[in-house]
């Protein structure tokens, strides 16, 4: 959504003066279209929704309350109350009123029920109500597939001022519900109702979710993605109903009820953005009963990119590789790293800054694990991220080699770079220069007269090894000759310098 570019469309304002009959459907997209924020928050609730997972029905009925009403049907002919404390009635409202003495269904229907119940609510999370309501209705249970129905906003293709394909059937038949301000009311009380079973209420909860039902809703959270997904629904629906509250609710709702004033709207959005930030700060700390916590890196970045504080995240992530907090010893040192690197880089590749510093800290931190690894056929890649730096970083990796490839091992790595992006006569020359350098920090310095010709020679030592061999790096493309040339002339000449005249010999 943050992507997206903004276009210029109607208020909803705008839309009500120039339409009165506008339906609620069109006012609410209207409200999302003006809200940024909003939008994101109603993409992340589609996502949420989409990743749940999949509903499971209970098993098909033969009848309505059918054990119930055998037990009933029994009493009546016996002319007792039966053996179970059985409802007298068979309406579906009988387990919620009052004045039935504390009793209710048979044992097996009331099992059917909130196993009903809690595969409903499973769609609702899901963002399946199409799959709710035939759920209800195999169930032969017509009025709940009906108070579902209810969530849909009023739709009107004939009377909206909104645009759609000719070729859409259905242009002048209605949709959704033309009093869904009455139907919340009442989703609400049923969910605060004691009366009403627990499995219900959190269906109802689920269904308008609000402030006011917010303890219910949550109560029926087991995942982390369950509070984020009850937390951001209770969110977008009370900013709706706010919202279309200011609007006077449209002549669907309220019979155009008089407008509020427009009042500052960039200082409301201003306001309720921090309320809203506060909100989702709050689910650092939920408990779960099941799956990741908040804590978890996936739990934690996803939070903190809903914030818009990712440039935060990947500083306090950076830090810690440096101070230190993180040791490279734990186990989650490793996977954090390249959970945190692929972030980085995903970031880059749909264009959303980064704080160039920690990216660089969190990818060499990366680059040294896969060289703990050796993963040397994954280095290029990722050091190619590094920008800048990455030259010299690939090099750093080669020199890292040392004398454990053999000549066609370094051709290929050298060519991994070229791969990836990275000049690779650049990194030939970066690579034989700071192995040069490495040598000559662990080789003698050149001291007193030339040596004899004559004695015997000690075996030659794996810094002189290493020294003649970062030749190599340059004479595997003609444009780097002249370096390898030069080069071969620095080493030639301490060689002839020091009492390693074998070793003069190999380097001519």
């Amino acid at each position: 959504a943050r992507k997206t570019e903004q276009t210029d469309l109607p208020s909803p304002r705008a839309l009500l003066k120039e339409n009165p009959y506008t339906p609620t459907s069109t006012l609410a997209q209207a409200i999302m279209d003006h809200s940024p924020l909003l939008t994101e928050l109603v993409v992340v609730r589609e996502w949420l929704q989409e990743t749940a997972p999949l509903p499971c029905g209970p098993e098909a009925t033969t009848g309505y309350w059918r054990f119930t009403k055998l037990g009933v049907m029994q009493a009546l002919r016996s002319g007792g109350t039966g053996k179970e404390a059985l409802v007298s009635r068979m309406d579906p409202d009988v387990c919620a009123r009052r004045g039935e003495g504390g009793r209710g269904l048979a044992v097996d229907d009331s099992n059917y029920e909130k196993n009903l119940a809690m595969a409903l609510y499973a769609c609702v999370r899901a963002g399946r109500m199409d799959d709710a309501i035939e759920m209800c209705r195999k169930a032969g249970q017509p009025w709940r597939a009906a108070s579902i129905r209810g969530a849909r906003l009023f739709q009107w293709h004939d009377i909206s001022t909104e645009t759609f394909d000719e070729d859409e059937e259905d242009m002048d038949v209605w949709s959704g519900n033309r009093h869904r301000r009455l139907w919340k009311a009442t989703c609400i009380r049923a969910a605060l109702s004691n009366n009403v079973p627990e499995y219900d209420r959190m269906l109802y909860a689920a269904l308008a979710p609000s402030y006011q039902t917010a303890a219910v809703l949550k109560g029926a959270c087991r995942t982390w993605e369950d509070h984020l997904w009850a937390q951001i629904s209770i969110i977008c629906e009370e900013r709706e109903s706010g919202e279309m509250e200011k609007l006077g609710g449209g002549f669907w709702e309220n019979e155009m009820r008089e407008l509020e004033g427009e009042g500052d709207e960039e200082d409301d959005e201003s306001d309720w953005v921090g309320r809203v930030g506060r909100a989702l700060e709050a689910l650092k700390d939920v408990a779960v009963v099941e799956g990741l916590g908040p804590e978890h890196a996936f739990n934690y970045s996803q939070l903190h990119i809903i914030l818009d504080k990712t440039d935060m995240m990947l500083e306090n992530f950076a830090d810690a590789l440096k101070s230190g907090s993180l040791p490279t010893s734990s186990r989650e040192y490793a996977p954090l790293c390249r959970f945190f690197a692929h972030l980085c880089l995903y970031f880059q590749m749909i264009d959303v800054s980064v704080p160039p510093l920690a990216t660089q800290i969190i990818l060499e931190s990366y680059l040294q694990v896969l060289e703990a690894a050796g993963q040397r056929d994954l280095i290029a890649l990722y050091a190619g991220a590094l920008g800048d730096n990455a030259v010299e970083r690939y090099a750093m990796f080669l020199v890292s080699l040392q004398l454990s490839a053999d000549t066609s091992e370094r051709r290929l790595a050298l060519t991994r770079a070229r791969d990836h992006g990275l000049d690779m006569d650049r990194v030939a020359v970066a690579t034989a220069e700071r192995t040069i350098e490495k040598a000559f920090e662990d080789l003698p310095r050149l001291r007193g007269s030339l040596p004899s010709i004559i004695t015997l020679q000690p075996p030659s030592t794996a810094s002189e090894l290493l020294l003649l061999r970062s030749i190599e790096w340059t004479t595997y493309s003609e444009t780097t000759y002249p370096t390898a040339l030069e080069q071969a002339n620095v080493i030639l000449r301490y060689f002839l310098g020091t009492h390693t005249t074998t070793m003069s010999m190999i380097s001519r």
